[in-house]
């Protein structure tokens, strides 16, 4: 007999009870040492879970715990901002990680953006460039931020 996986990734707008668990993750790992607020979060989780401008949010549950979420937004970096759409807010909890909840999450996004019949899809990240080499990105440009340094502008062809 066949095991169940344990893993299901769902779209946000689809449990939207979760809302505030993404928005606390988000603001924890990122928005809060730029200067957000926690409402700040909510409002913008909020508002790429509802977007009906090809934007969306995805959640990852392990049995019913939810454990990861990620984002395919319109602008990411205001750096380049002639580039859509956006793999954002890739993160999984620390007791999850090592399970391939972020591949999956990353796949979801993929799919979704496909999908909606994007050709490409960017990512910038400051940290971990080759993580996202192995899962077939590449990397052709690269901006600076004042607190974060040197980030990797990176792209997948979606076919």
């Amino acid at each position: 007999m066949k095991k169940k996986s344990k893993l299901k990734i769902k779209k946000l707008h689809k449990v939207p009870e979760f809302i505030e668990t993404c928005a606390q993750w988000n603001y924890l790992e990122w928005k809060e040492k730029l200067g957000f607020c926690l409402d700040d979060s909510v409002e913008w989780v909020r508002q790429v879970t509802f977007s009906t401008q090809g934007e969306f949010a995805v959640i990852a549950f392990w049995d019913e715990t939810p454990v990861g979420m990620n984002f395919l937004e319109r602008n990411d970096a205001n750096e380049r901002p002639e580039l859509t759409p956006w793999l954002s807010g890739v993160y999984v909890t620390p007791d999850y990680r090592g399970k391939g909840i972020g591949s999956a999450l990353i796949k979801a996004i993929e799919d979704l953006a496909y999908d909606e019949g994007y050709k490409e899809i960017y990512l910038h990240t400051p940290n971990v460039e080759e993580i996202y080499t192995k899962l077939g990105w590449q990397t052709f440009d690269e901006f600076n931020r004042e607190k974060s340094g040197r980030h990797a502008v990176m792209r997948k062809v979606l076919i």
